[in-house]
């Protein structure tokens, strides 16, 4: 789980004394901190308390139901594609203008972006340093 990044990850806690410690390392990892988290504990519950602290996202309690499961997706679909588009990068062939401080401005290469930003290539990285400006074109 620490080298593969997950959208949803379900766990059985019901009876496996580890189960909360599964959730407890998906949030301190770095791939999966943000990953929706299905805990699923006895009719009893105990280990609800646990999970939820570890950082469960929907706790489920057995026997699950069709309903249920049914309704704990319905409500983590828009979770799921908020996380999906969070790290969804697409490759692009462009270049930016970018200016640093009071540094002169340089076309560099776009190689990807994202909802959160763009990843350039910069063959100086010592050029830049501070607050900047970055301009660009997308075109379909």
């Amino acid at each position: 789980m620490a080298k593969h990044r997950y959208d949803a990850v379900v766990v059985d806690c019901d009876g496996v004394p580890d189960g909360a410690d599964v959730i407890e390392a998906l949030r301190k990892g770095k791939s999966n901190k943000s990953s929706i988290t299905f805990a699923v504990v006895g009719r009893d519950g105990l280990g609800r308390k646990a999970v939820s602290q570890q950082g469960a996202t929907f706790v489920l309690h057995k026997p699950i139901s069709t309903d249920t499961v049914l309704r704990s997706m319905k409500a983590s679909h828009g979770l799921i594609l908020r996380e999906r588009r969070r790290y969804l990068r697409h490759a692009v062939e462009t270049h930016a203008h970018v200016q640093a401080g009071k540094s002169n401005e340089m076309q560099v290469p776009v190689t990807d972006i994202s909802e959160g930003g763009c990843a350039i290539n910069v063959p100086f990285k010592d050029k830049l340093a501070g607050e900047g400006t970055i301009r660009l074109m997308l075109r379909r």
